[in-house]
């Protein structure tokens, strides 16, 4: 039996956020939701499963777990195709591409192709999840793979500013971060540990399948989802807990990450962090990025003054790191680099720039980044079929879903006084309660301490 929710996945307020024209949400008995998203004159389709399981469920036991069980898994064995041969051959003759990755709170698996192989599709991606075999052939393969890309990740050169940078922020739970730790389980794994996992780890009821497809074909798609998703198979509920990643400071902290890094010299790598509640596509967010354009673009204050009149910095970038699962986990970074010898000033004047933004550096809101900022949230009218995640990052946390257009109403109806309220909050954020972390051969606290009345108050780690 199949339960067919045209209106929500979860409950009757989402009514007002779902567009019933082009988007249908189903949810089998089994737990497993769908969402469909038909599309105009398209001969493709995508069949893309997102589940809530990511790098920040694991435990100490656990660490790179995740990333290993994507790589087998994303080989597409079951107990019907056991060998992965056969699959990968199968995929390359129809003309298939296939992937998967995992991030902080989920892990992706699709495979697209041509609308008329959609059973294969379908019988391969269902086998997979309901009866999953892992090919032993291919395990140490994979966790060769898998350690070979940890490698690369710790062989890049900012690692050891980032490994700096967690330990401070998270403390105990930093080692989620570290790749280090991953590649010390992953040479324990066999295969009753990987069994054991996904057993525990993978349940139907935080599993999202989003299908993009021609319109056309939307009653033969919703038969075929009944005839391969519908198991009998009932899971007991259980949640998966999250560690605590969240910090507060209530002052300005320094810190300094030794440089032992031979292959960055007379170089200061610079990360201005900040934590703060910011839930995604909620007005916040949305001002936060419209901020982003107007106060970090190439001809925005920052670059001017720090670029084209100092000549400090080759470029400047905010990022907004937000958190899906819980908002207040969120953060926002600024990110540049320097010359060892231009460092002190440097964040002298890079804190006073932060300090004086107002409303006078708002005043070409309605230019050509409000232009950019319209046209980046217009629905694609393209034949495409990859823009399912934006539905799942809502549809997995159980959040209404905001359409583009309503989104984009916002950007419309923005005021300086809007965006000048949102500004002296991320100021405030960063100057009384943020982290500026800098990755040198040389300590340069006690030199900051003394060179500006900003750093008074602010405390100083090695």
């Amino acid at each position: 039996m199949i339960i067919f929710l045209i209106i929500s996945l979860f409950n009757k307020d989402n009514l007002m956020n779902i567009d019933i024209k082009n988007k249908k949400l189903l949810k089998l008995n089994n737990g497993i939701k769908f969402l469909l998203l038909p599309i105009n004159n398209t001969k493709l389709v995508n069949i893309s499963i997102t589940i809530l399981l990511g790098n920040n469920h694991e435990t100490i036991k656990t660490y790179g777990l995740t990333h290993y069980m994507e790589h087998l898994l994303a080989r597409f064995t079951s107990l019907k195709y056991k060998d992965h041969s056969i699959i990968a051959k199968k995929l390359y003759e129809l003309g298939a591409n296939s992937n998967a990755y995992v991030s902080d709170y989920k892990t992706n698996f699709y495979i697209e192709g041509l609308y008329n192989d959609i059973e294969c599709f379908f019988d391969i991606l269902s086998n997979t999840f309901n009866n999953y075999y892992i090919d032993e052939k291919i395990m140490l393969q994979e966790k060769s793979a898998v350690q070979n890309e940890l490698t690369n990740y710790i062989s890049d050169n900012n690692y050891e500013f980032y490994t700096g940078i967690n330990k401070f922020l998270y403390k105990k739970n930093y080692k989620i971060f570290d790749w280090n730790e991953d590649i010390k389980i992953l040479k324990k794994i066999n295969i009753k540990k990987i069994y054991k996992f996904i057993n525990e780890k993978i349940l139907y009821k935080n599993m999202i399948i989003s299908v993009t497809f021609n319109k056309n074909k939307l009653n033969e798609t919703i038969k075929l989802i009944k005839k391969y998703f519908d198991f009998n198979i009932k899971q007991k509920k259980k949640n998966i807990k999250y560690p605590i990643l969240y910090n507060k400071f209530n002052k300005l902290n320094i810190k300094f990450i030794k440089n032992s890094n031979k292959n960055i010299k007379n170089n200061v790598l610079i990360n201005y962090f900040a934590f703060s509640d910011i839930k995604f596509n909620s007005i916040k967010h949305l001002k936060l990025i419209y901020l982003k354009f107007l106060l970090f673009d190439f001809n925005g204050p920052i670059m001017k003054i720090l670029r084209t009149k100092l000549g400090f910095i080759y470029t400047i970038n905010l990022d907004l790191n937000i958190d899906l699962y819980n908002s207040k986990y969120s953060s926002y970074t600024i990110s540049t680099s320097c010359l060892e010898k231009d460092f002190i000033k440097l964040i002298n004047v890079l804190i006073e720039i932060i300090n004086n933004l107002s409303i006078k550096d708002l005043n070409n809101h309605k230019s050509g980044y409000y232009k950019y900022l319209i046209r980046y949230y217009k629905i694609n009218k393209r034949d495409t079929t990859n823009f399912s995640e934006y539905y799942e990052n809502y549809l997995l946390f159980n959040e209404p879903i905001k359409e583009r257009s309503e989104l984009l109403k916002y950007f419309k109806n923005f005021t300086k006084k809007d965006l000048l309220d949102e500004l002296n909050l991320f100021k405030n954020n960063l100057i009384n309660r943020g982290v500026i972390f800098y990755y040198s051969k040389k300590n340069y606290n006690k030199l900051l301490k003394k060179s500006n009345l900003f750093f008074f108050k602010s405390k100083f780690i090695n």
